[in-house]
């Protein structure tokens, strides 16, 4: 068994070679010949989303991070009519912004961050110049909502303790979410009106 596959491995060299040498002789005497052993192996592009979240990983990115990569990827996949990584131009994220829009009925602000997400993902593996300028989609900012001090004084009454000492926190400090979660009482400088903000574990 070990001596046929030998010969079979043997075999299988000696014919590369000599399509190698025969596509060089037809070359040299001017001939155009393809030679497939010349290109490079072409990456699919599901290939290449599995890296790609792989390495995300490893690098700790969050929980909240991956699922938003992932999602935006699946759907891309969803969306896309070509196969490899290298075939992806600037009509398959066309065709992505209207698969967004019209099957998934997504909004312009959740368009374009799948769109991002994307391009990030597509420019790790060298594909770049998708768009022009001002083709992404474009949306308005919403302004985040201003609590009166009534309201405020409505919550903390209606609030334990420990629950309003949470949204003063908040409140007097301009923190966010994951902020506060990984805050102690060292991070705040009460005589310089400082704080210091730490990025905790990935989730």
């Amino acid at each position: 068994m070990l001596l046929f596959l030998g010969t079979f491995a043997m075999s299988i060299v000696e014919t590369k070679l000599q399509r190698k040498k025969q596509v060089l002789k037809s070359r040299s005497v001017g001939l155009t010949i393809e030679d497939d052993s010349d290109r490079e192996p072409r990456v699919t592009i599901a290939d290449a989303v599995s890296q790609y979240l792989a390495e995300l990983r490893a690098k700790g990115r969050a929980r909240k991070t991956l699922m938003a990569y992932t999602l935006a990827l699946d759907r891309f996949m969803d969306c896309c009519s070509v196969r490899h990584i290298a075939e992806v131009e600037r009509h398959e994220m066309m065709d992505f912004m209207t698969c967004c829009r019209d099957r998934f009925g997504l909004s312009r602000r959740a368009i374009r961050n799948m769109v991002d997400l994307v391009t990030f993902f597509l420019a790790s593996n060298g594909v770049t110049g998708l768009f022009n300028k001002g083709e992404k989609p474009k949306f308005t900012k919403k302004k985040p909502e201003r609590y009166m001090p009534d309201q405020l004084e409505a919550l903390y009454s209606a609030s334990t303790p420990d629950e309003k000492l949470l949204w003063q926190l908040f409140a007097k400090t301009g923190m966010r979410e994951r902020e506060v979660a990984c805050a102690q009482y060292t991070d705040i400088n009460y005589a310089s009106k400082t704080k210091t903000i730490r990025i905790g574990e990935s989730a």
